[in-house]
């Protein structure tokens, strides 16, 4: 039997993940974006550090250890590598390419300089 906190932690993860993916593929409302963008980075990245725990914390204390730091850095560059274009509202994500976005990658517009 599937317990509610089970049900309820998976449909958290899923809404959590739409959300995100609505801000990385959607078009239009970059200012919407920038404003609600590391709210909701930041609840993935609580809910991927809360599922680690769950799954991990029965390997043992080493991999929590050794998972979260490395999960929060992951998190904390996807969310300051990520730009938004003025004109179009697409999302210009660098980590795709390691390498700092100058234009974007759908109506080619460029960025101004930050």
């Amino acid at each position: 039997m599937i317990s509610w906190n089970y049900a309820f932690g998976w449909v958290a993860v899923l809404m959590a993940l739409a959300a995100y993916f609505y801000f990385i593929v959607s078009c239009g409302g970059s200012d919407f974006k920038r404003k609600w963008f590391p709210v909701v980075s930041l609840a993935v990245n609580v809910l991927t550090l809360g599922v680690a725990f769950l799954t991990l914390s029965c390997l043992g204390i080493v991999y929590s250890l050794i998972s979260f730091p490395v999960l929060a850095f992951i998190g904390y560059f996807v969310y300051k590598t990520t730009k938004f274009c003025d004109s179009c509202g697409s999302a210009a994500p660098a980590y795709v390419s390691f390498r700092n976005v100058r234009c974007c990658p759908r109506c080619k517009k460029q960025f101004a300089i930050s």
